[in-house]
């Protein structure tokens, strides 16, 4: 498994988005589980998951994006990427990437609420977004 980058720094209030490759070495077809861990999970999510089965052919590879919100300051937190099969216990591969995401002004719905998780924000987003275009067209 391969994560890049490895290190992210970023502001409270960005998106940033990270690589996740991922490649079956058996000679069959399998089935793994591919999870987060760490203090910041509640803003990491992999296709909206910390959590997740994911089936793979003979030394095939996938690729997976994970995206980080900054939704609070942090200093070399570590999200560790965890991928193992369910079929043989001994195939088993951890990545991790560093965060440091610094604190910034409040400028915003989004960076004034950091406490607010990742689907969260995108809602106050899109609702945002809908009331600027009810405004306009007024």
């Amino acid at each position: 498994m391969i994560i890049n980058p490895t290190s992210i720094d970023m502001n409270v209030g960005e998106i940033r988005y990270a690589n996740i490759i991922v490649r079956d070495p058996q000679l069959r077809q399998d089935t793994y589980t591919l999870s987060l861990s760490g203090k910041y999970l509640q803003f990491t999510k992999i296709d909206g998951k910390t959590s997740m089965n994911i089936n793979l052919g003979p030394n095939e590879v996938k690729k997976f994006t994970m995206i980080i919100y900054g939704g609070a300051a942090v200093s070399n937190s570590e999200v560790k990427v965890f991928a193992s099969s369910q079929s043989v216990a001994g195939i088993a591969s951890e990545e991790s990437l560093t965060l440091n995401i610094a604190q910034t002004a409040a400028s915003g719905l989004v960076a004034a609420a950091p406490g607010i998780t990742f689907e969260e924000s995108l809602a106050a987003l899109l609702i945002g977004g809908v009331l600027v275009w009810s405004l306009k067209r007024l």
